[in-house]
């Protein structure tokens, strides 16, 4: 049974409005994505009309997509999948009916490359600069 890494990424964002902000892991990362947390220090913190987009850095796998993280301080927790796909490129449907969606989901992998988060109209409301919000990546694996 392998472990669970967390690499925390502090996302400071300016008031510059709908600017785009890159942040990028401190180095590379091998393993598949478990969760993502991503953390508003403040209401004011970040937009709640902030767009989340974190991808791999090299093979631009978008690996979570959100909007509207939140009007309050908080740590909101995402365990993003994808969709599985037989040799012919078809989505695999689930057999059960415990799944409403019938997809067949599967962990995400990323193999050494940064992993990349994209805040876009994310222009702190209080108009400050901060330093406590935060993306955790958990992986697993590696």
């Amino acid at each position: 049974m392998g472990y669970i890494r967390r690499h925390r990424v502090f996302t400071p964002v300016s008031t510059s409005g709908g600017a785009s902000h890159a942040f990028f892991t401190s180095g590379h990362v091998q393993g598949f994505i478990e969760a993502i947390g991503i953390r508003k220090a403040s209401a004011s913190a970040v937009s709640s009309n902030a767009r989340y987009t974190i991808t791999a850095e090299l093979s631009s796998q978008v690996i979570l997509a959100v909007t509207a993280t939140g009007t309050t301080a908080s740590l909101v927790f995402y365990y993003p999948r994808a969709q599985a796909q037989n040799v012919s490129g078809l989505a695999l449907l689930g057999v059960s009916t415990a799944d409403a969606s019938g997809i067949w989901p599967v962990q995400i992998p990323v193999a050494q490359e940064r992993v990349k988060i994209d805040i876009t109209s994310g222009g702190a409301a209080s108009g400050v600069f901060t330093t406590n919000n935060y993306v955790d990546l958990y992986i697993s694996g590696g």
